[in-house]
C-alpha cells in the first residue's frame, strides 16, 4: 500500500506445548474457515481426484456469517457425490475457537486454497488459519500471495504450489506429504517463533518507540 514506517502484526495463536501426530497409512488433509461460495472450495474437492486414494480431505466450515452458507454446503455435498468422493472428502462439525490447535492436531497437512483477483488485498492476506495449522503442527499448502509465501518458506513448513491451477495444487500436496514428518517438525520449531504473545510485544514495543 506504499505506506512507510510500518510493520506487520501476526494474528497468531499463543505458543502451547502440541507434539506433531504421528504419520499413518492415509494422508489427512484438513480445510477450515467459512463456507463461502467466492472462495471457491471446490478447487480443493477436484484436486482429490488428481491424488492418490489414500489422501483423505476433511472441511469444517462455518455458516453464520452468510446467508447463502447452508446452500453453499448442500452444493459442496452434491459436487462430493457427483465425483464418487464420498469416502475421501468430508464436510464436519465445526470446531470452536477454544482448543482448536488441539482438535486439528490430528490430521496432516492443512490446506488453502485463494484464487479471487478482484480484492486488493489478497496480495497481503494472512488468514489466521494458516497460523492455526502451523499452531496444530500441520505442514501446509496454500496459495501463492506474497505474505503467505514469506511465513511458509521462512519457516520451512510446506510448499507453496508454482501457480493456482489444480495440477500444481495437487503437486504441492504430493510433494508435502513425500516430506511430511520433516514439515511437520518443522511447524513445532515455527509455532515457538510465531507466538501470538510475541506478536503483541512487537506492537507494544512499535507504540512505545513512535507513540510516546
Amino acid at each position: 500500500y506504499a505506506l512507510s514506517n510500518t510493520m506487520s502484526i501476526y494474528n497468531a495463536p499463543y505458543y502451547k506445548v502440541i507434539r506433531p501426530s504421528p504419520i499413518g497409512p492415509e494422508i489427512e488433509l484438513v480445510h477450515i474457515g467459512g463456507a463461502s461460495i467466492k472462495r471457491k472450495l471446490e478447487f480443493m474437492i477436484d484436486a482429490m481426484l488428481l491424488l492418490p486414494k489414500h489422501f483423505k480431505l476433511s472441511f469444517h466450515l462455518t455458516t453464520s456469517h452468510s446467508v447463502t452458507a447452508p446452500e453453499y454446503l448442500n452444493y459442496l455435498r452434491k459436487r462430493i457425490t457427483e465425483l464418487n468422493l464420498q469416502d475421501r472428502v468430508f464436510i464436519k462439525d465445526t470446531i470452536e475457537p477454544d482448543g482448536l490447535e488441539e482438535t486439528i492436531n490430528q490430521y496432516d497437512i492443512g490446506v488453502y486454497y485463494l484464487n479471487v483477483e478482484d480484492l486488493a488485498n489478497n496480495k497481503y492476506a494472512m488468514p489466521n488459519k494458516l497460523f492455526q495449522y502451523i499452531h496444530g503442527r500441520l505442514a501446509v499448502v496454500v496459495s501463492d500471495y506474497g505474505e503467505m509465501r514469506r511465513v511458509v518458506e521462512d519457516n520451512e513448513v510446506g510448499i507453496i504450489p508454482e501457480d493456482r491451477s489444480i495440477e500444481s495444487y495437487s503437486n504441492a500436496i504430493r510433494l508435502v506429504a513425500d516430506n511430511l514428518e520433516q514439515y511437520k517438525k518443522n511447524t513445532d520449531v515455527a509455532a515457538k517463533v510465531l507466538d501470538g504473545n510475541k506478536e503483541w510485544q512487537k506492537l507494544i514495543n512499535f507504540i512505545d518507540d513512535n507513540l510516546t
